[in-house]
């Protein structure tokens, strides 16, 4: 499979689906009845996302792998 191909309209998210995984980072529980993430939950999701970001990046430095 060519990992370079560009995906079609059927493979592509919706930009709603990768705010869930970054609200997930931020403690959102994404019940069925739950009302959507805010933006405290949003930041905080985001902040997680940065500092896992951050230490991929260090892990690279300090390691050389």
């Amino acid at each position: 499979m060519n990992r370079y191909r560009k995906k079609t309209e059927q493979e592509r998210k919706p930009i709603s689906d990768y705010l869930l995984c970054v609200a997930k980072l931020g403690g959102y529980l994404a019940r069925a009845n739950d009302s959507p993430p805010g933006n405290l939950v949003l930041w905080r999701g985001v902040s997680r996302l940065t500092d896992i970001c951050l230490g991929f990046t260090v892990r690279e430095v300090l390691v050389g792998n």
